[in-house]
C-alpha cells in the first residue's frame, strides 16, 4: 500500500494467512517467534528478505523505506547509521536505542503506533482494509498531513500483553493523543511540529546535518529575532519564545518533558544554539525549529543557503575588535578573531586583543582552513614535511617527536594548527586500528576452526569490545558466517534439586498471595512477580515436573489461606 510500514504489511499477512497466534506469523517470516514483531525498529530483515525472495525489497531498502529508522540518521554519524541498519538486518537490536540517543532523551523510548480516524475510513473504502501509514509514525507527528485531524495511538501496543501481536488500525482501541485537555484548542504548534517531523523523515538518503553549520543557522534566526546580542544568547527571551510553542506540545502523549517554565525550557535548548559535543534527540531539534522558524522548508532553506561557517567579512571591512565585551564567550571570541584576521589583522595582534594564546589563535584559524606562515626553530621545513607525511599515515605522536627531536606538545601543536591535518590523522589512526582488529578477529576465527561468536568473545575480549563500539556493522556481518554453539542438555545441572526448591517457592508464594486477597484468582504473572526465578524457568517446565504440577494446582484458582 502507499506509504505502508513493514509492520502494517505483516499485520495484513497475519490476517489473510489465518494464523491464530502472532508468534507463528513472526516465525514464518522472520525465522523467530518474537524478533521482527516490533512496529518501530524491526529486526531480522535479512531473514525476511530471504523468505520473501527479496520481492518486497532488499534488507537495507526495507529499513530505509518501511521503518522509522531514517528519522534519526541526519543528526547521527555515518557509523551510527550503519550500525542501526546492520542491527535491523540481524537480531541484535538490544542497544540500538541507546546508540541513537533515544533512551536518555526524556521523550521516552517507545514509539506509539498511530493512526488517523479519517484515513481508516478512507482506506476501508478505497483499499477494503485499513493499514498503518509511515508518515503517521514519525516521532513528533500527531496531525494527519492529509486530513488535518489529530492522530490517535493504539493502546494494544502500549500494553505489554500486545507487545508481540500483529494489529491493524481498525482492530484496536485508539486513544486521543492529548493527555491534558487544558491546551487542546491550540493546535498550531502541534501541526508545525508534525510538519517538521515529516520533513525530517523525507530527507534524501545520506543527508546529514553539519553540527557547526546547524548551530550557526539557529543563531542566525536568534539574531533576526533580537535574541542574540554581542554573541550572547538572551536566555530570557529564548525561554519566552519556547514557552509559547512548548506549552501546547506538553499536552501531547510523551511530551511531558516540555512542561517546564521559561527558565527550564531555556536551559533545555540553550545547548543546541552553542557549539557542543554530542548529538541531541531529533525531537529536541524539531521543537527548536518550530519555535525559531515559520516552517520546515524555511529552516531547511536557511540551513542550505547559510554561508560557510566562520567566514568573516572581506578585506575591505575592518571590524571593531576593541568593542567586544570582556566576558564574551569562547565561541564569540573565535568568530570575532577569525573575522579580524580575514580583515587584515595579524594573528598575534588578534590573539592579544581577545586574550588568547597565539597557538589557540592558529588552531582556530586552522579549523576554517587558514594556514599561517611559520618561523621554525627546531622543526625545520624538511623535518616538518616528514612529520606531516607520517602523521597523515597515522603515526603516533611519540614516534614523530623522537624522529624530529621535539616534544610531544610540539607535535600536538602541529596537529592543531595545520588545516585538515588533525582529522586526517584521526582517520588514519582509526583505519589502522580497524585493520588490526579485523585481522585479529578473523585470524582467531580461523585458528578456532568451528568458531562461534561466544568463543571468539572469550578469546579476544578487548578486540570484541573495540569492534562492538567502533565497527559493529562489520562485526555483525562477520558473525553471520560463523556457526552456533551446540545446544547443551546441561548434564551438570541438578534438575531434581532445582525442581524441588522451585516448586516449594511457588506453593509458598501462592499461599502468601491468597492470604492477602483470598477472593482473587491466581495468575501466572502474579507468581512470576513473587518468585523471580520462575519466569526464566517457564521454558524448561518439561524438566521441572514438580514445579509444573504446583503451577497447575494453583493458577486460575482461589486459594483459602491457612
Amino acid at each position: 500500500m502507499p506509504d505502508e510500514t513493514l509492520f502494517s504489511l505483516v499485520s495484513r499477512y497475519h490476517v489473510i494467512s489465518g494464523n491464530l497466534k502472532p508468534d507463528r506469523t513472526c516465525k514464518r517470516l522472520f525465522g523467530h517467534h518474537r524478533q521482527g514483531a516490533a512496529h518501530d525498529f524491526p529486526a531480522r530483515l535479512d531473514e525476511f528478505a530471504l523468505r520473501t525472495d527479496e520481492r518486497l525489497g532488499i534488507p537495507e531498502a526495507i529499513a530505509r523505506q518501511r521503518t522509522i529508522l531514517p528519522f534519526y540518521f541526519p543528526y547521527r554519524s555515518i557509523g551510527d547509521e550503519l550500525d542501526a541498519i546492520a542491527a535491523s538486518r540481524t537480531g541484535a537490536l538490544g542497544s540500538i536505542k541507546g546508540r541513537l540517543g533515544i533512551l536518555a532523551s526524556g521523550f521516552g523510548a517507545a514509539h506509539p503506533l498511530k493512526a488517523c480516524p479519517d484515513c481508516i475510513i478512507e482506506d476501508l473504502a478505497v483499499h477494503k482494509v485499513s493499514y498503518w501509514h509511515r508518515n503517521h509514525q514519525w516521532p513528533g507527528c500527531w496531525v494527519c498531513h492529509k486530513h488535518g485531524s489529530r492522530l490517535k495511538f493504539a493502546l494494544a501496543k502500549i500494553n505489554s500483553s500486545g507487545r508481540f501481536h500483529w494489529f491493524l488500525p481498525s482492530d484496536v482501541v485508539l486513544a486521543d493523543c492529548i493527555v491534558r485537555s487544558a491546551h487542546a484548542p491550540n493546535d498550531s504548534s502541534i501541526r508545525r511540529l508534525a510538519e517538521c517531523s515529516m520533513g525530517l523523515g523525507a530527507l534524501p538518503v545520506g543527508f546529514r546535518f553539519e553540527p557547526a553549520r546547524l548551530v550557526e543557522t539557529y543563531r542566525g534566526s536568534l539574531l533576526n529575532r533580537g535574541l542574540l546580542r554581542a554573541g550572547r544568547v538572551d536566555s530570557v527571551g529564548l525561554g519566552r519564545t519556547l514557552l509559547s510553542v512548548c506549552k501546547p506540545m506538553a499536552a501531547v502523549e510523551g511530551f511531558s518533558v516540555l512542561s517546564g517554565d521559561e527558565s527550564a525550557l531555556s536551559s533545555q535548548f540553550t545547548r543546541l544554539v552553542r557549539a557542543h559535543r554530542g548529538a541531541a534527540h531529533p525531537l529536541r531539534h524539531l521543537v527548536l525549529v518550530a519555535a525559531l522558524f515559520e516552517d520546515w522548508s524555511g529552516f531547511l532553506n536557511s540551513y542550505l543557503k547559510y554561508p560557510e561557517v566562520y567566514t568573516g567579512p572581506g578585506p575591505s571591512c575592518t571590524p571593531d575588535i576593541s568593542g567586544q565585551a570582556p566576558d564574551a564567550t569562547r565561541e564569540a571570541k573565535r568568530n570575532a578573531l577569525v573575522s579580524a584576521v580575514h580583515a587584515g589583522v595579524s594573528p598575534s595582534a588578534a590573539a592579544s586583543t581577545y586574550g588568547v594564546s597565539v597557538a589557540t589563535a592558529m588552531a582556530w584559524l586552522a579549523q576554517v582552513g587558514d594556514s599561517i606562515a611559520r618561523r621554525p626553530k627546531k622543526l625545520t621545513s624538511e623535518l616538518r614535511e616528514r612529520a606531516l607525511n607520517r602523521l597523515r599515515r597515522g603515526a603516533s605522536k611519540q614516534s614523530i617527536a623522537v624522529m624530529a627531536g621535539v616534544s610531544i606538545q610540539s607535535v600536538t601543536l602541529l596537529l592543531r594548527t595545520e588545516p585538515g591535518l588533525q582529522q586526517e590523522w584521526h582517520d588514519a589512526v582509526f583505519a589502522r586500528r580497524q585493520r588490526n582488529a579485523r585481522r585479529s578477529w578473523t585470524r582467531s576465527a580461523a585458528r578456532l576452526g568451528l568458531a562461534t561468536p561466544k568463543a571468539l568473545r572469550q578469546l579476544q575480549p578487548a578486540v570484541f569490545a573495540w569492534l562492538y563500539r567502533n565497527d559493529r556493522a562489520w562485526l555483525l556481518d562477520f558473525a553471520t558466517s560463523l556457526g552456533t554453539a551446540p545446544r547443551s542438555n546441561n548434564p551438570s545441572v541438578r534438575w531434581d534439586e532445582r525442581d524441588f526448591h522451585l516448586a516449594r517457592e511457588v506453593r509458598v508464594a501462592a499461599l502468601d498471595l491468597a492470604s492477602r486477597d483470598p477472593n482473587r484468582a491466581m495468575k501466572l504473572s502474579m507468581l512470576c512477580d513473587e518468585v523471580r526465578e520462575l519466569k526464566s524457568r517457564l521454558s524448561s517446565l518439561d524438566r521441572l515436573p514438580l514445579t509444573r504440577a504446583a503451577l497447575a494446582s494453583v493458577v486460575g484458582r482461589k486459594l483459602v489461606s491457612q
